[in-house]
């Protein structure tokens, strides 16, 4: 089952404000009868974004005036807010070339005003979208550069969102073990700043994640509600639902899937309500998952149409790749073994794309599965191979980094001998020369009682 991490990234904390609808009129007021130009750009950044999936015209609306408030004024932190909610509104249809420029530009807006905790959190959003296409060499380099600048800006909340993307880079690449290292430290952050944020949130969610990796059902669990708490304080109503759809999620894997599909019914409306299909894309995978397990395959089957026409509608192709893959298996499963080859291999070229490695072992061994049903044994060989040769590449990579932490082990070892054989080389040189030394200076006394005994006789 794909797992979704909950990027660091579009982290508005009074996003629950905005939804009350005496609060828009509020900010509408703040637009139309300010003079200040910072406080009309603050309620436009919160009516941007509460618009941005339900009614994706309205938010480029106010969007757009942000960008005609900083052009009149010449408003460099207008142009560099404008610019990171434009960089919003191309995420939210999966734009991530354009939301890239866009970024880009809000990072030129915050060196022209040398806030370089601006800079840093810009950067940070630049590695998001790095790993959404797949480009994780690209997203690391920039996720390290964000950190120096973070900690030389001494923004514990900048240092917390980047420790958290570094997470994500390793984490999209299956390296579990660096992704928690990452992901603990903005936990430990957290401990040591009472006041709670987005990031601390968003952190002890992937924490979860990664525990579910692990299949330590229980610790996850711990970590979603911990998240969860996290959301409620801050008011932030979509974080709650998200951390309600993990924990869901954990009854599936621990096979209660009734109490499974009962828990997703109020996070399916409250996504349904906001418009967000990249969510319910996800939302619908689960249920279909749940309903297989059920051996109710038609309603597995509905549930994975209804995924597919939000992951297209979404346009997020990771998304998309793990319905074609959800709904093959099930309709391998109902028999209808065509259908699945051709969602199947869809799901593997959408993988290829955006180069996501986490699913290729079971896809092959599921396209293996699916050509013996249509008793295409060349292709199910074909592909049987191909899954054998992935675990082989899978076991071998492990082997090589256990080689190397070993070999690495018995340099430091050997280098550690090294030092302390010249220390002990030198330790006996020293001494041989203090006993010269003694020795030549013995010697000087003998010769000097000599003469004296001389001098005495004669």
């Amino acid at each position: 089952m794909r797992r979704y991490l909950l990027l660091f990234i579009l982290c508005v904390g009074s996003w629950a404000f905005a939804q009350n609808r005496s609060n828009v009129d509020s900010l509408q007021n703040v637009v139309k009868s300010s003079a200040s130009d910072s406080l009309r750009i603050k309620a436009l950044t919160f009516l941007t974004y509460n618009y941005l999936y339900s009614k994706p015209d309205s938010s480029k609306y106010y969007n757009d005036l942000m960008f005609a408030i900083s052009k009149q004024s010449n408003f460099d932190l207008g142009y560099y807010n404008a610019y990171m909610y434009k960089s919003y509104l191309h995420w939210s249809k999966s734009e991530y070339d354009s939301a890239l420029v866009a970024v880009n530009k809000s990072i030129e807006y915050a060196e022209a005003m040398k806030d370089t905790a601006k800079i840093s959190s810009q950067m940070q959003r630049i590695a998001a979208l790095y790993n959404k296409l797949g480009r994780y060499d690209s997203s690391e380099v920039v996720t390290r550069k964000a950190i120096k600048l973070a900690i030389q800006s001494g923004d514990w909340r900048a240092i917390m969102g980047n420790y958290g993307q570094l997470g994500n880079v390793f984490y999209y690449q299956n390296k579990f073990d660096q992704a928690l290292e990452n992901y603990l430290k903005v936990d430990s952050i957290t401990s040591k700043n009472p006041i709670s944020n987005s990031m601390s949130a968003a952190a002890a969610i992937n924490i979860g994640n990664i525990f579910v990796q692990f299949e330590n059902y229980e610790k996850a669990k711990t970590y979603f509600e911990k998240g969860k708490e996290f959301y409620k304080i801050l008011k932030m109503e979509e974080g709650m639902f998200h951390a309600d759809q993990k924990l869901a999620e954990i009854e599936g894997y621990k096979d209660n899937h009734e109490k499974c599909i009962a828990l997703l019914q109020p996070v399916k409306a409250f996504y349904t309500k906001i418009g967000d299909q990249s969510a319910l894309a996800n939302i619908h995978i689960v249920l279909g998952e749940s309903y297989t397990q059920l051996e109710d395959f038609n309603a597995a089957e509905s549930a994975y149409i209804s995924a597919l026409t939000n992951a297209k509608n979404s346009k997020d192709m990771t998304v998309l790749a793990s319905t074609h893959k959800a709904a093959g298996r099930t309709q391998a499963k109902l028999g209808k073994y065509r259908f699945a080859v051709d969602n199947l291999q869809k799901a593997r070229r959408l993988n290829r794309e955006i180069n996501i490695t986490v699913e290729t072992g079971t896809l092959l061994a599921d396209l293996a599965g699916a050509y013996k049903g249509l008793k295409k044994y060349d292709s199910a060989f074909y592909y049987l191979q191909a899954h054998q040769r992935f675990k082989d590449t899978i076991a071998l990579r492990e082997k090589f980094e256990q080689t190397k932490e070993l070999e690495e082990k018995y340099q430091a070892e050997q280098k550690e001998q090294q030092i302390k054989l010249l220390s002990a080389e030198n330790d006996l040189s020293q001494q041989q020369k203090t006993n010269q030394r003694n020795l030549f200076m013995a010697g000087g006394s003998v010769l000097a009682l000599s003469l004296i005994g001389l001098f005495f006789l004669y």
